[in-house]
């Protein structure tokens, strides 16, 4: 992936700034480290200290959006509905 790429689907507008980070000329922010993970396929613990998480190393993929709102929605659950809803999430994938 080009710089011009990376900065595209990170929010910059050019290659320049990449750059610049990848220097050491620029800081950026913990929302910039994340979508630098995310362009990259990697864990921002493993830009920031070069060190796999023990997830990319046991090869547990990365949440998506829709792993983060499943969780959410499943933690507002009362205790009662959490057994319903992983009951029913057995029964979906036993379907398949």
């Amino acid at each position: 992936m080009s710089q011009q790429e990376l900065a595209e689907k990170i929010g910059f507008k050019t290659a320049s700034a990449v750059n610049k980070i990848e220097l050491g000329l620029r800081d950026i922010n913990q929302t910039k480290i994340i979508a630098f993970s995310k362009a990259l396929g990697v864990t921002p613990a493993y830009l920031l200290d070069g060190d796999e998480s023990e997830d990319k190393k046991n090869n547990i993929p990365s949440k998506t959006a829709e792993d983060e709102e499943l969780m959410n929605l499943f933690s507002n659950l009362p205790s009662q509905k959490k057994q319903q809803a992983i009951d029913y999430l057995k029964f979906l994938l036993s379907q398949n």
